[in-house]
C-alpha cells in the first residue's frame, strides 16, 4: 500500500518591484508538496518545503531575472529524494 502525503505552508519573499527604486514588496507564496510514498507530511513533506522556501528567498534575484528573461532558468535540486 502507498501512502501518499502532504504539507502546505506559505512564506513571505521580498521581490524588487522592478522600478528605478530598490524597493522591494512582500509576496506571501502558498506551496504545496505531495509526496508519494512517504511517512508524513511532517516527515516526508516538510523537509522538501521548507528545502523550496529557503532557495526561493535566497535566490530571489534570479528568480526576477527569469520572470523578465524568458530564457533564463533557474535549476532547483531537490537533495532529498
Amino acid at each position: 500500500e502507498v501512502k501518499d502525503c502532504w504539507f502546505t505552508g506559505f512564506c513571505d519573499v521580498n521581490l524588487p518591484d522592478g522600478g528605478e527604486t530598490e524597493s522591494a514588496a512582500a509576496k506571501r507564496l502558498v506551496i504545496t508538496v505531495f509526496a508519494e510514498d512517504g511517512v508524513s507530511g511532517s516527515a516526508t513533506a516538510l523537509p522538501i518545503f521548507r528545502e523550496i522556501t529557503e532557495y526561493l528567498q535566497s535566490h530571489v534575484n534570479d528568480i526576477m531575472r527569469c520572470r523578465h528573461d524568458k530564457k533564463h532558468t533557474i535549476p532547483l535540486k531537490i537533495t532529498r529524494f
